[in-house]
């Protein structure tokens, strides 16, 4: 019995479940966007085709570079710590980009293509960039990290910002 990859510390086993979980929900997605020709009411695959030969041309590019964005951050795992965030925030991005399919369902007042997979989509970027986060706040001297000076201070002045009195225990502590 193999044992599973580990993960070096940039990266969560969580977040990297959330990731996998997320490219296979965006490949669900293009392919729900390829049924429903988005590219017919899609202004951005209109601008691409008129770079391109055809529309089918467009759809296939920007389907490659979402691949190889997913294919980097994957490989992004074998890196250090920061790289490893920088290439998941940078896939993150891709959860706030489908956003468009909800509003202009909204706008439109109907089925605009790829909202139905666009749904599931979005509430998977939130977890996903909840993690992310707390991945970059946890790393050992991230730029979430606390110094040690920044942890005495907190904790000598408490959450409010008054100064707590030695004696004074910060749960019994009341702001003004």
């Amino acid at each position: 019995m193999t044992r599973p990859m580990e993960i070096k510390s940039g990266v969560s086993r969580r977040l990297y479940t959330l990731f996998v979980i997320a490219v296979a929900v965006m490949g669900v997605h293009k392919l729900e966007s390829w049924w429903t020709f988005e590219w017919e009411v899609s202004p951005f695959f209109a601008f691409v085709a008129s770079h391109m030969g055809s529309v089918e041309e467009g759809m296939f590019y920007a389907f490659i570079v979402w691949l190889f964005v997913g294919l980097g951050c994957a490989a992004g795992v074998m890196a250090g710590a920061r790289i490893q965030q920088g290439l998941f925030a940078v896939y993150g991005l891709t959860f706030l980009e489908e956003f468009h399919h909800v509003i202009r369902t909204v706008e439109g007042g109907a089925y605009y293509p790829g909202v139905l997979s666009a749904l599931v989509y979005i509430p998977l970027g939130v977890l996903y960039w909840r993690e992310l986060i707390a991945c970059v706040r946890n790393i050992p001297g991230g730029l979430g990290q606390r110094s040690a000076h920044q942890a005495s201070n907190a904790a000598m002045w408490g959450h409010s910002g008054h100064r707590l009195a030695a004696s004074e225990n910060a749960s019994t502590h009341s702001a003004y």
